[in-house]
């Protein structure tokens, strides 16, 4: 049994109780890789039911009519209302299920970094480590990808001690890889690169399409300096400021450098509350 009924309509896809069953038995079992995959799998199917009720809405004005007439005089809901009401009990089970898989496998300190973030994060053991700490670290795939690593210190944390955070996402059709936070907090010396150097290459599939890294709202007091000055409590752009004349700059060359990927600009730029973002052009393929 897959959850579907001969009778219904391939669009209407798997039924709500389908996935209750589904979510509840991978919860049960302590199973964050199937809660996981079976969250992923809804968020799909979400994807196409709202795609179908979209078509539904174009269709010809007489088909649309129809349907209103059916929701008028029918005692039974018709394929459109189905449709619609089970997609509400879809989005209803994956918000639900989505704060009780953080509640379940992401410590409780590391919880606010994802409030806004639609990566499920877990315990990870691959990749870069560091002694004392624990990595938790998540992905998601589509037309923008998402890489989010958190390192939290083993045991009981420091009271008031911030986790280590690293967001990143690419958009392949840009080419634009963004560092949207980096903080290593109390992570050793060095520590930020490598983190990077890890999400770049879990992002970027084909290094040749980069067109330019983008280090979002700086908060690197020296990089920020290098680019922005103030006159009378007013923030403006230094002209002409090379590309690797901040400590931000010298990590992006280093981090497209490994990649076999050379910077050959920056262009920052400054909102109108003062907030910098540094855009590295990459160089053109020779």
């Amino acid at each position: 049994m897959d959850g579907r009924d001969s009778a219904r309509p391939a669009d209407l896809g798997l039924t709500p109780e389908h996935w209750r069953r589904s979510l509840d038995e991978a919860l049960a079992a302590g199973d964050p890789a199937g809660l996981r995959q079976a969250l992923v799998a809804l968020r799909a199917e979400i994807r196409s039911q709202s795609e179908e009720l979209a078509r539904r809405e174009r269709a010809p004005g007489l088909d649309r009519l129809v349907e209103q007439a059916r929701r008028l005089l029918a005692t039974e809901p018709t394929e459109g209302e189905r449709l619609e009401a089970e997609l509400a009990d879809e989005r209803a089970l994956w918000a639900r299920f989505r704060e009780r898989y953080r509640d379940t496998f992401v410590p409780a300190d590391l919880q606010p970094f994802l409030d806004c973030c639609a990566a499920f994060l877990d315990r990870s053991s691959e990749g870069v480590q560091f002694d004392g700490f624990d990595k938790y670290a998540g992905r998601v795939d589509g037309a923008t990808r998402l890489a989010v690593t958190l390192f939290r210190r083993s045991g009981e944390p420091a009271e008031g001690e911030t986790p280590a955070n690293f967001f990143a996402r690419y958009e392949p059709r840009a080419g634009r890889l963004v560092v949207e936070r980096c903080y290593r907090t109390s992570l050793p010396r060095g520590a930020g690169e490598l983190v990077l150097d890890e999400q770049l290459r879990a992002l970027v599939s084909e290094p040749a399409g980069l067109r330019a890294l983008v280090f979002d709202n700086v908060q690197n007091r020296a990089t920020y300096d290098a680019h922005v000055c103030r006159s009378g409590g007013d923030a403006a752009l230094r002209d002409g400021v090379p590309w690797d004349a901040s400590p931000l700059g010298r990590l992006g060359g280093r981090l497209l450098g490994r990649s076999g990927v050379t910077i050959d600009r920056a262009e920052p730029s400054l909102d109108g509350f003062g907030f910098l973002d540094l855009v590295l052009v990459v160089a053109p393929p020779r």
